[in-house]
């Protein structure tokens, strides 16, 4: 019975420990978000909403946080931090974006008027900005985000984090599916448009009287 009740209680760290996972996830998404946003809008004097779902969320700001978080929560070298966060999302922004150009054949960033960059997808100067960031997160903002998320009361806790997964899978699916439909028009248009080509290439047959 002891052994079973200390499996119960660890279980239960498991799920608080991935439920505050998943609001760090959130809160670091929210803020690439504003960056990329105000950043984006300040750049082309207009409005622009960059992110990928629907919602204000920027899920890879999100991912490389939560990475970095897990990775080097217990490093405290600020350039050990520096250099690993610059490489490791620099893989990750050159994977998503080369995983997304495959699956909706549209690219949401492109550094080819960077210099020093790789096809596009990445490049120096973001990877210099994504390794201070790093440092940012897991030495400066962290320990009061997991303050904060461990201030809530868990029934709170489960309430919340099932609330906005529900919410995030759902603008999820409404994104891609619009994209695909939206992409399936485009495949559309454009066998109109070849069809259009090939019969306006064709020669006019004289007509007979």
């Amino acid at each position: 019975d002891r052994s079973r009740g200390l499996g119960d209680v660890y279980k239960i760290q498991i799920i608080i420990t991935l439920e505050h996972y998943f609001l760090w996830f959130l809160f670091y998404s929210f803020v690439g978000w504003m960056y990329e946003s105000i950043l984006v809008s300040c750049q082309q004097h207009r409005l622009v909403n960059r992110g990928f779902l629907n919602g204000p969320l920027c899920p890879i700001y999100g991912t490389g946080a939560i990475l970095g978080v897990a990775i080097l929560g217990n490093v405290h070298n600020p350039i050990i931090i520096f250099l690993i966060s610059m490489v490791g999302a620099t893989i990750l922004e050159y994977t998503t974006s080369w995983v997304m150009e495959q699956l909706f054949h549209a690219r949401w960033w492109d550094y080819s008027n960077f210099r020093f960059n790789l096809q596009g997808r990445v490049c120096l100067l973001g990877a210099l900005i994504f390794g201070l960031g790093g440092v940012g997160v897991v030495l400066g903002s962290q320990p009061y985000v997991e303050r904060v998320t461990d201030m809530i009361p868990l029934p709170m806790l489960h309430t919340l984090v099932t609330v906005l997964a529900l919410i995030t899978i759902i603008d999820l699916a409404v994104t891609v599916a619009g994209m695909l439909e939206f992409e399936r028009v485009l495949d559309s248009v454009s066998q109109v448009v070849q069809l259009s080509l090939i019969h306006i290439s064709e020669p006019t047959r004289p007509i007979s009287i």
